[in-house]
């Protein structure tokens, strides 16, 4: 027969391993720096047309991903490719088309999420634009990758298909890009819109990442910016959050055709961004908004967004 008081001590112990029993069924939520900032660059003066990827390490999943061309001031970039690489899995890919006389380099940015035990059921979608006539010399074409209900947008780009080789003076034509909101203000999908002169057909793909577990919806945030040539464009995420999609938009002036602009950059305002070194990790908290570098012409207004979702918890 047992002792009374050794009986008390191993139900004490059997209760005291419960929680840890418990807890290694359930997982675990994400570490502290939950993305990744993966980077690659290619030098532009190659060839006229660049392309550069960045792919998140083995075990981590792409949410987003974005750009930035470091090139003199002046200097035309027309970013054709800005997406996330259908064939080849967790990829970023950019294309450029500047020609041989512009120097610099191209830098592809991804944002991988790193808590291998939490998956989250990321699904790529796509969709073609539809174009339309909006005048006898401008036509439109806007396109909307949706997500799936009840899933989450994490990120989104785009593939433009038909501009005529060494025309770099309007970036690709793309006066919007970036998160798609719904009526309650969470984005429904991955929105792109042309507007280029009826003479060039262009279509574009369009792409979003959606995640199916884990992640709560996000919020679109928008900042409006009206200023003279070169700008830099930023809006910032509510406390709390973070983007790894964003994008821009460019109201343009009632003059016909647009007036040459350049996007010289599309990614998420982190501290150390134009800094680091290859798949150098940072903390989530940086990615708290989005940033545009760009010139455009006097009268047309920016307007900036930014996909902020809720930090994992």
């Amino acid at each position: 027969m047992q002792n009374p008081k050794q009986t008390k001590l191993k139900r004490f112990a059997v209760l005291a391993l419960l929680p840890v029993l418990i807890l290694a069924g359930c997982t675990a939520a994400p570490d502290a720096s939950f993305l990744h900032l993966v980077g690659s660059g290619a030098q532009l003066n190659t060839s006229p047309v660049v392309t550069s990827s960045a792919t998140c390490p083995a075990g981590e999943q792409l949410l987003g991903g974005g750009y930035t061309a470091l090139v003199s001031p002046g200097d035309m970039v027309s970013v054709t490719e800005d997406y996330p690489n259908p064939s080849s899995a967790n990829t970023w890919t950019v294309t450029a088309a500047t020609g041989t006389q512009v120097s610099g380099s191209l830098l592809a940015v991804a944002y991988c999420f790193t808590t291998p035990n939490v998956q989250l059921g990321v699904l790529p979608v796509s969709q073609n634009t539809t174009s339309s006539p909006i005048s006898v010399l401008q036509a439109t074409a806007t396109g909307l990758a949706s997500c799936p209900a009840g899933s989450v947008l994490t990120g989104g780009g785009f593939r433009v298909q038909g501009l005529p080789q060494g025309d770099v003076n309007h970036n690709s034509y793309i006066t919007a890009e970036g998160p798609a909101p719904s009526g309650a203000s969470q984005p429904s999908g991955w929105q792109t819109t042309l507007v280029y002169p009826v003479s060039t057909a262009l279509t574009a793909k369009v792409f979003a990442l959606c995640a199916r577990n884990y992640l709560a919806p996000g919020t679109t945030v928008n900042q409006t910016f009206t200023q003279l040539n070169t700008l830099k464009g930023t809006v910032a995420c509510a406390p709390n959050a973070f983007t790894s999609g964003g994008g821009y938009s460019l109201t343009q002036s009632p003059e016909g055709l647009p007036p040459p602009y350049t996007v010289y950059s599309s990614f998420s305002d982190t501290e150390s961004a134009l800094n680091f070194t290859p798949s150098a990790r940072f903390n989530a908290y940086q990615a708290i908004g989005w940033r545009s570098d760009l010139t455009f012409h006097f009268g047309w207004k920016l307007t900036m967004s930014a996909n902020c979702i809720p930090f994992p918890r």
